[in-house]
């Protein structure tokens, strides 16, 4: 599945968490924003239930036009703490800066054979 956002809206993260829950078999995730009209900050709050295909199902996630925003690392943290049968995570955008890829590197993986790849634009 791949979702373009064409812009920011209040609720987007909780959407797609909703979105997610009712995709139990989704292997592969993508997540583009095209346009970048953003607050400070979004609404990022992680759930306390996790989507039953991020826990099993999801395979790839991939994360585009990443901007490097304390959301975002959020949201990709989240997926690869709780996507235990990851593959591949990829992260790709022209703002990402050395210790955002550090913190990212680093952080607690529910999959052991999950690959971290940076491509930058």
């Amino acid at each position: 599945m791949e979702l373009i956002f064409g812009s920011s809206w209040c609720t987007k993260w909780k959407w797609v968490l909703e979105l997610l829950e009712h995709c139990p078999k989704l292997q592969n995730l993508t997540l583009d924003e095209v346009l970048h009209f953003y607050r400070a900050e979004d609404d990022w709050k992680e759930p306390a239930i996790v989507p039953k295909c991020i826990s099993s199902q999801l395979r790839t996630c991939s994360l585009k036009a990443h901007r490097g925003r304390t959301y975002e690392l959020q949201f990709a943290e989240y997926i690869m703490k709780n996507a235990t049968g990851m593959h591949t995570m990829t992260i790709s955008g022209r703002r990402l800066e050395h210790q955002m890829l550090l913190k990212l590197s680093s952080c607690p993986r529910g999959s052991a054979t999950c690959k971290l790849s940076f491509e930058f634009d």
